[in-house]
């Protein structure tokens, strides 16, 4: 486990290229972001779940704005993700993709390239496509998984989780 500034890496975390985290940020194990063809940012309190890949196309920028919480296995290329967004596990966003804020990308939809998505957008399926608004416990509920994803990450830094389960033992 790595603490940088107020960034959490898990164990095995790859962070390459142009590449921007800010304060509070929590990238869990497994995570590769490559911003080695175009600039990535992070902006405050992203959480990006184990397994992750965060990629870009040539001069293809990726954001994700604050508060965006993406889910285990989740692809995403190239675009920009609104503020308070929810990618869920298994999603794909392919490059161009720009989501307003407050959208869910269900568990393993797959966003094709270019699209728009206006705020509050539940995007599910194959190819994805809006379905109906994101409701307000939805929203709250991502809200909920992303503070407790940075109560995680600091419970890892301070030692309180440990492989196999909890403290070392003395």
């Amino acid at each position: 486990m790595r603490k940088i500034g107020l960034v959490y890496l898990a164990e095995n975390v790859v962070v390459t290229g142009d590449t921007r985290l800010d304060a509070g940020v929590n990238l869990w194990f497994g995570t590769v972001i490559r911003g080695d063809l175009a600039t990535i940012h992070l902006a405050e309190n992203v959480n990006i779940q184990d397994g992750c890949v965060l990629h870009t196309d040539f001069d293809v920028s990726l954001t994700l704005e604050p508060g965006v919480v993406v889910g285990h296995s989740a692809v995403i290329h190239g675009t920009r993700i609104g503020a308070g967004s929810l990618i869920a596990m298994g999603a794909r966003v392919l490059s161009g993709v720009e989501l307003g804020e407050e959208c869910i990308v269900a568990a393993g939809a797959v966003v094709p390239e270019g699209k728009r998505f206006p705020p509050r957008s539940m995007i599910m399926g194959i190819p994805g496509k809006v379905v109906r608004e994101v409701r307000e416990e939805e929203i709250a509920r991502v809200r909920m998984i992303n503070q407790r994803y940075r109560e995680l990450a600091q419970r890892y830094v301070d030692g309180e989780m440990a492989w196999p389960y909890g403290k070392p033992s003395t």
